[in-house]
């Protein structure tokens, strides 16, 4: 197993990418019954370095060559940083363009991006964007974008249509975009707002808390909020794929 630590940099922003060189399968084995047929994809999850197309295709295809790997997933961190926002997708798409056809070249893998992170997975970088992040259920902040921040929604929106028109064989959204299960939020004032409006009344962070914990109703209505506005996250980065 190989680390690789990407780090370019633009306008002196850190584009921070960590992957691991590893198959992933997108079907457990007990689920094969059901894909029969479409078996499942083993996927590596891959980076792209600057200046690294010719080495990176020469890897995909030792792995196509000799392992059960037949998908590449090209990681894309797009996390906002800095103000204005830096075009990450742009740099990646590049990177793409450098490196997908010398793959093709090579062998047979298909092709396709992994959204690496889109709302963060909380690590702050040199320069923030000063969007609305997410509030824990202490108070804490975190830099972890609120999916119901339309600024973010609108570049996010716009990021995945870059990536789009590079028309991959398959895309994929990394495990950062959520708000229940490791992170136990967002108690943002855009969170509390719309869970007014939704219940009718005015809440503070503390009284959802008691309430999630004491009363099953409240802890549905308020499962239910964080399922929506990360839902609303995917319905947008999903519409800018094609079916």
């Amino acid at each position: 197993m190989v680390t690789v630590s990407l780090r370019p940099y633009h306008k002196g922003l850190t584009l921070k990418t960590k992957t691991t060189f590893i198959g992933l399968c997108l079907a457990g084995l007990g689920a094969l019954p059901l894909l029969a047929e479409e078996p499942p994809l083993w996927i590596n999850v891959t980076p792209l370095p600057e200046g690294r197309a010719e080495a990176t295709a020469d890897d995909l295809a030792f792995l196509a060559d000799n392992t059960v790997v037949d998908g590449a997933a090209y990681s894309c961190s797009l996390v906002p940083e800095g103000d204005p926002a830096v075009d990450k997708a742009a740099i990646y798409a590049r990177r793409y363009r450098e490196t997908a056809p010398l793959v093709r070249a090579r062998c047979g893998i298909r092709q396709g991006v992994l959204l690496q992170s889109t709302m963060g997975h909380g690590w702050t970088p040199n320069a923030v964007t000063p969007w609305q992040t997410v509030v824990k259920e202490d108070g804490q902040g975190m830099y972890k974008f609120c999916p119901l921040d339309a600024r973010f929604l609108d570049h996010m929106s716009a990021q995945a249509r870059t990536l789009a028109a590079l028309s991959p064989d398959f895309f994929m959204v990394d495990d950062d975009a959520r708000l229940i299960s490791g992170v136990r939020a967002c108690y943002c004032p855009l969170h509390l707002a719309e869970f007014a409006r939704r219940t009718g009344r005015l809440w503070t962070r503390e009284e959802i808390v008691a309430a999630v914990r004491d009363d099953e109703g409240t802890a549905k209505a308020w499962d239910l909020l964080l399922t929506d506005s990360v839902a609303g996250l995917m319905e947008r980065i999903r519409a800018a794929f094609p079916p």
